[in-house]
């Protein structure tokens, strides 16, 4: 609550991060009330903080009254289905979204579908992390469609999901012609990312569940022809 009483006093403050801090529901609804009166942020952390389907709707408010956002993690919060389709929503709006990070929050089939559905609108998103959320083909299919249009994405972290064979397919084709790095699917097309060394330069996967150690930047690139698994 202190922290948004802050920003109402700082309208021009750009980067905010309050990820692993426990603000749960109220501290979400708190923080959004402040985003809404009117906010320049373009990167917004709230990684790891229990905020629930109803902080999601809230923190969904706020997104609209942020136009310049390119950065969103909302990692490990437990918005659900719910709190995913309000999210989406907002998202349509976010045409200047690049890293959008939902690990761990259970959003199944059909928050993959409405969050595909935004992903539409988000053509300068450059790195997903869907890790965690108990996607199968069904969701694999409506991010396999939304993602033919996301030209500028080089980074997809999928893995720990239940996705089978028909969505593995589907995602493997919708991403033949991107230069991406897909992790978690045994697919590898041109990548910018490698397992080589730390994740340092992506620190802001650090809060998600075990599992993305070592992932960096490539020395070089690989041709589809040259497809190896990447786990």
């Amino acid at each position: 609550i202190a922290v948004s009483e802050a920003l109402t006093k700082c309208p021009e403050i750009q980067f905010l991060d309050l990820s692993v801090n426990n603000i749960g529901i109220e501290g979400a609804i708190a923080v959004s009330e402040a985003l809404k009166q009117g906010s320049k942020v373009q990167h917004l952390d709230l990684n790891h903080n229990n905020i629930g389907i109803e902080g999601a709707i809230a923190v969904s408010e706020a997104l609209t009254k942020c136009p310049e956002i390119h950065y969103l993690d909302l990692g490990l919060n437990n918005i659900g289905v719910e709190g995913t389709i309000a999210v989406s929503e907002a998202l349509k709006e976010s045409t200047k979204l690049q890293h959008l990070n939902v690990t761990g929050n259970s959003i199944g089939d059909n928050g993959a579908t409405v969050l595909s559905e935004a992903l539409i609108h988000c053509n300068q998103i450059q790195e997903l992390n869907l890790k965690w959320n108990e996607i199968g083909d069904v969701g694999a299919g409506a991010l396999s469609e939304a993602l033919r249009n996301c030209t500028p994405l080089h980074f997809l972290l999928i893995a720990y999901n239940h996705i089978g064979d028909k969505g593995k397919a589907a995602l493997k084709e919708a991403t033949k012609t991107l230069s991406i790095y897909v992790y978690g699917l045994k697919l590898q097309h041109s990548p910018h990312y490698s397992r080589k060394t730390s994740l340092k330069s992506h620190s802001h996967y650090l809060h998600s569940p075990p599992g993305d150690s070592q992932l960096v930047k490539p020395t070089h690139a690989v041709s589809g022809s040259e497809m190896q698994d990447t786990l």
